[in-house]
C-alpha cells in the first residue's frame, strides 16, 4: 500500500509543496470517510453533529492532517464556532506567527533590558558590579531580618522595574551568583558563584 493508498483511504490530503494551506475540491473529499471525520471533529469541538454541520464540514477534513498548525487551527475556529475554511485557517496560522513573532521580541527586550540592569553603574558605585551588591543585598537582608529575601523584595531594594528585575534574578539564578527555590517564597540567597 503506497501513500497515496493510504491518504485515499483515510481522507486526508498531503500538504501542498509550498506550505500553504489547500482548497477544497474534487468529487472524493465529501466521502463517507470524511464525514465520519467530520463528526469526530465535531464531538472534539464539544459540538453536535447535526447532519448539516457534518456536510458542511466533510469537504473540509481532508484538508488539513492531523498533528499539523493548520489542523490545530481549523480546531481552535471550530471550538469557537467558526467555520474552518482554507481562508479562515490561513488567517488564524498568519495571526499566529505574528503572535509568536511579537512575544519573541518583547522577551527578547525584556532579557536586553534585564542585561543593563546588570551592567556596572558608574554613577552610583563605579567600583563595585551590580550582580555584587545584588549578592551582598541578600546577604545583609538575611542577616538582618533572619530570613531570606523575596524577588519583589530585591527588585524594590535595586531599583528595578518588575519584569526587567524578574528577568535579571534569573539571570544572577543562571550564572550561579543567586540561588532560589524552585516556586518557593522567601527562597532567594547567595548562589555557588557568589562572589
Amino acid at each position: 500500500m503506497t501513500t497515496g493508498d493510504t491518504n485515499r483511504r483515510t481522507g486526508h490530503k498531503p500538504p501542498p509543496p509550498d506550505g500553504s494551506v489547500p482548497k477544497p475540491g474534487g468529487p472524493e473529499t465529501a466521502g463517507v470517510g470524511n464525514r465520519e471525520q467530520a463528526r469526530a471533529w465535531l464531538h472534539a469541538a464539544s459540538q453536535a453533529p447535526s447532519a448539516a454541520r457534518v456536510e458542511e464540514l466533510a469537504p473540509l477534513v481532508g484538508l488539513y492532517p492531523p498533528g499539523t498548525p493548520a489542523s490545530e487551527a481549523a480546531h481552535q475556529l471550530l471550538c469557537s464556532g467558526n467555520l474552518p475554511s482554507p481562508e479562515a485557517v490561513e488567517r488564524r496560522l498568519q495571526e499566529q506567527a505574528r503572535h509568536r513573532h511579537d512575544t519573541s521580541q518583547r522577551r527578547q527586550a525584556v532579557r536586553e533590558a534585564a542585561q543593563r540592569l546588570l551592567e556596572p553603574d558608574g554613577l552610583r558605585r563605579p567600583e563595585e558590579p551590580v550582580s555584587v551588591r545584588a549578592v551582598s543585598w541578600v546577604r545583609d537582608y538575611a542577616r538582618e531580618h533572619h530570613r531570606r529575601p523575596t524577588w519583589a523584595e530585591l527588585r524594590s531594594a535595586m531599583g528595578w522595574p518588575r519584569t526587567e528585575g524578574e528577568a535579571a534574578i534569573q539571570i544572577l539564578c543562571a550564572s550561579g551568583h543567586l540561588a532560589a527555590g524552585h516556586r518557593r517564597a522567601r527562597s532567594l540567597r547567595p548562589g555557588p558563584h557568589a562572589p
